[in-house]
Formats: C-alpha cells, structure tokens, sequence
C-alpha cells in the first residue's frame, strides 16, 4: 500500500508538472493557481484510471491504426469533460484543447519517464531519483 501511495503522488507531481508547461503553452487552457493545478492532476489521473477501460474498450474494437487516434480523442473528452466539472480554475475550452493536453500529457509522461529510467543507467546506486523508486523497477539480484 505504501509504495501505491508513493507512486499516486509522484505521477500527481508529474502530471501537475505537465498540466503546468501545457498551460503556458496553450491558450484556452488554464490551471489557475498551483493548488487548483494539483487538484486538477488528481481529479484527471483519477477520472482517467476509472474511464480507461470503457476507452480501451471503445478504442479495441477498431483498427490497430485507429486505436491510438481514438484513444487520444476519447482521453482529450475526458479531460475536457472535466475541465466541465467545476474545478475551481481548471478550464478547457473545447474538445480540441483537451485532445491536445492529452498528447502532452502522453508525451510528457513519457520524457519524465525516460529521465527517470536514465537516471537508474547514469546515477549512483541509492541516489535519490533510485530510491524514490515510484516509477522505475526494482534492479534485479
């Protein structure tokens, strides 16, 4: 349970991280203040997890071409859809801006991720980015 809770947090951290740098970069997309960003990163990692299924189930019934399209349209509704719940400060303005976050939020996942993992290869063993250990696998004997 401890290393869940770890986990939830260190992906909250991320995904508000992201949330943050797409905000910059987009118009019609607005986190407010850092703690409506962090609430926002919650209620969107927490709606996504409940909705995944349902979109996998969608999404798997099409072409493997298909599949990563829809499913990135069907996260950007979800995600727009919660921009719709009032979420003091989070706005999106339309499906588009969600689909976009979406993308960023996918490929902004995955850097995070890597720099993670490079930093298992490069860093000593028992550094900080090793221990935190949320993201990454446990080295193997």
């Amino acid at each position: 349970m401890r290393r869940f809770i770890r986990w939830f947090v260190v992906t909250a951290l991320v995904q508000t991280f992201v949330l943050v740098v797409l905000q910059w970069i987009l118009p019609g997309f607005d986190l407010g203040e850092w703690r409506d960003a962090v609430l926002s990163a919650v209620v969107i990692s927490l709606f996504l997890a409940l909705a995944w299924p349902f979109i996998y189930f969608i999404a798997a019934r099409f072409h493997p071409i298909l599949f990563p399209i829809l499913t990135f349209v069907l996260t950007g509704f979800i995600v727009y859809l919660v921009g719709q719940v009032d979420v003091e400060g989070f706005q999106v303005d339309s499906v588009w801006i969600g689909i976009v976050v979406s993308l960023g939020l996918t490929i902004g996942n995955v850097l995070i991720g890597a720099l993670f993992r490079l930093t298992t290869v490069l860093l000593i063993p028992g550094s900080w980015f090793v221990r935190c250990g949320a993201l990454l696998p446990r080295p193997q004997p």
